[in-house]
């Protein structure tokens, strides 16, 4: 295990640098630039000095040298906007995208699971058919549009829920939250359910067909006893792997729920960042990004073997 652990984290090390060098270069090369988009009437030698004070003039690999000098120190950086910190700037964001991913994550794996089983159970019949087209329909919506058509249904049209934000200005309270919660977890999760619930079904229907399935009959074990105890737990392992990559998806900030709905999470921090083309922070984002993937990756794979015992991690004994 411990040998398993090192390699991992040598190659999170690796995949991060990676990713960053790749974001860097990204959005390094996007037209325009802080200095120009954060202040346009400035004239071509004041946009120079202001690209001067940021240190945007140096050489790319410098410039990236020393964003990787100060981060190997905790410190992200500052924003070109305000002037705050990046890491002030992300740790304020951070509990509103991990309360809309969490809320999604729940809506996402309980439905999509419930509904892969009941369709794995009554294959072909009207149930399974109508589950299937509706997590093709899922599958294909754009996460923008069922976020609009939620706004104009429920907040233009009936006036029972809040088109965006987090809090009103009237309270701050559980309720409220959970009422300005509602619309986007819902999109986040019927979109991811409909995923899952293909992968759950797919698997389920692979194990119903298995011999120990069969045996399981022949004793006498209940309908109930076999799906839930001897098949469920067996089809888990890829829906696992695609709750793991929901995971992340959702932790990353969905970035365009989060714009329609006006949701304060990392994910509207990253759109506003990049349009100003604000780069400590997009980088900050990134790194941030970076570091929950491999950690969901790592317990998912913690899980493979706490699911089924036959599954050995690399390394392990």
């Amino acid at each position: 295990m411990t040998a398993y652990l090192v390699r991992r984290f040598g190659s999170a090390v690796v995949v991060m640098v990676l990713v960053s060098v790749g974001t860097f270069i990204i959005v390094h090369a996007a037209p325009g630039g802080p200095g120009v988009l954060l202040s346009p009437e400035l004239t071509p030698d004041q946009a120079a000095i202001v690209r001067h004070s940021l240190g945007l003039d140096q050489p790319i690999y410098l410039q990236y040298w020393y964003w990787l000098a100060s981060l190997l120190h905790g410190n992200l950086g500052f924003s070109f906007t305000n002037g705050s910190p990046v890491i002030e700037l992300i740790s304020q964001r951070l509990p509103a995208t991990f309360l809309l991913a969490a809320a999604a994550l729940l809506i996402a794996a309980s439905g999509g699971i419930a509904a892969g089983v009941f369709a794995a159970t009554r294959p072909n019949s009207w149930l399974d058919n109508l589950l299937t087209a509706g997590a093709f329909f899922g599958i294909s919506v754009p996460p923008f549009w069922l976020g609009i058509i939620l706004i104009l249904v429920f907040s233009a049209k009936l006036h029972v829920l809040p088109a965006s934000g987090m809090t009103s200005d009237q309270g701050t309270g559980i309720v409220d939250i959970l009422l300005h919660l509602l619309m986007p977890a819902a999109v986040l999760g019927l979109l991811s359910m409909a995923t899952i619930a293909r992968y759950c079904r797919s698997a389920m229907l692979s194990v119903l067909k298995e011999r120990y399935i069969r045996t399981a009959r022949a004793k006498g074990l209940g309908p109930i006893a076999i799906l839930f105890h001897h098949a469920l737990r067996n089809a888990l392992l890829p829906v696992v792997t695609v709750l793991g990559t929901t995971t992340t998806m959702l932790i990353g900030g969905a970035p365009v729920t989060e714009t329609v709905f006006g949701w304060p999470g990392m994910g509207q921090l990253a759109v506003q960042s990049a349009n100003l083309r604000d780069y400590p922070v997009v980088m900050g984002i990134t790194i941030v990004i970076s570091v929950v993937v491999v950690v969901v990756n790592l317990l998912v794979d913690l899980l493979y073997q706490l699911i089924d015992p036959r599954v050995t991690l690399a390394g392990g004994h």
